[in-house]
């Protein structure tokens, strides 16, 4: 979309804060963690990380949380097919 279509957007009241729309979480704490760890990452490496270290740094920042989210989701799937048997 182009900016003079999303100030059209703008102008009829087409947007929601984000406010109403996200419900508040931690994730403003968790974000602030994430970019701290990025920048003390990038004044190890001595300038902006590349968008491919980026990611890479990303997935490794992330795996620990990911990988608990998929056991869960896991665990939970286990779960329901033993209720359903």
């Amino acid at each position: 979309m182009d900016n003079s279509g999303l100030a059209r957007m703008r102008r009829k009241g087409e947007f929601e804060h984000v406010g109403k729309v996200v419900p508040r979480t931690d994730s403003g704490i968790l974000y602030a963690q994430y970019m701290e760890a990025l920048r003390a990452e990038e004044r190890k490496v001595g300038r902006q990380l590349l968008p491919s270290e980026l990611d890479r740094f990303a997935r490794k920042y992330h795996a620990p949380e990911y990988g608990a989210e998929v056991r869960r989701w896991l665990t939970l799937e286990v779960e329901e097919l033993d209720q359903d048997e």
